[in-house]
């Protein structure tokens, strides 16, 4: 994500543009794995997109940083359902 963020920036985007560019190519991406993700990832790429320019303009590490905390947290909680679901069988 740094990498498209910070490439759309060098191409002279604004801030608005590259934070829906991302998301759009990201969200697109996690619904190659299933239809259903395309919505919730596209959202959830939009906070970590936004996080990520807001937080960059303290510094480049911020700003890493300001989307990998909402992103991991996002994916942990995930991982902790399937889990529950997969040990005690929620569904």
């Amino acid at each position: 994500m740094w990498a498209l963020v910070y490439g759309l920036k060098h191409f002279r985007f604004g801030d608005n543009a590259v934070v829906l560019i991302s998301a759009s190519i990201f969200s697109i991406l996690h619904a190659t794995v299933s239809l259903v993700w395309l919505l919730p990832s596209f959202w959830a790429f939009l906070l970590y997109g936004s996080a990520m320019i807001v937080w960059s303009g303290r510094s480049t590490k911020l700003g890493f940083f300001g989307a990998l905390l909402p992103h991991a947290l996002n994916n942990a909680f995930v991982f902790f359902v399937a889990f529950l679901d997969q040990r005690y069988g929620l569904s």
